[in-house]
């Protein structure tokens, strides 16, 4: 993909500045494509449903229950390992995240894939940069 990517830098950039463009628009296109990933891996923990369940011993309750709060995430996890109880996931954040990145996927390609097959029945004219003189 990067070979693809710089091969059309390297046909829309000017040719007086062309290096320099082309790193500028490689520049862009390395944000564009990294910050997704961050923004994705930051939110499975939020997604992530958890609680604190109190041990049984020998299977039968403790006798002075604990109070424990209902979810475990980082501060109510601490509370939660040093009053005995143990954090059970739920529904790990992984799969709500990709259920609903599923979605927004489909949703982007319905609208994305007959706008990008327009855009690519340009002719190069329209994507290249010209120089205009003004007299």
């Amino acid at each position: 993909m990067f070979v693809g990517v710089m091969a059309f830098f390297a046909r829309i950039s000017d040719s007086s500045i062309g290096g320099t463009f082309m790193t500028l628009l490689n520049t862009f296109t390395n944000l564009g494509g990294n910050w997704p990933s961050w923004v994705a891996l930051r939110f499975v923990s939020e997604l992530t449903w958890s609680t604190c369940v109190q041990p049984t011993v020998m299977g039968e309750a403790p006798e002075e229950p604990l109070q424990l709060p209902s979810s475990c995430y980082s501060a109510e996890r601490q509370m939660c390992e040093s009053g005995g109880g143990i954090c059970q996931t739920l529904l790990d954040g992984y799969y709500v995240e990709s259920a609903l990145l599923l979605l927004v996927g489909l949703v982007w390609a319905w609208w994305g894939i007959p706008t990008i097959r327009r855009i690519q029945d340009q002719p190069v004219s329209v994507w290249a940069v010209t120089h205009q003189r003004t007299q």
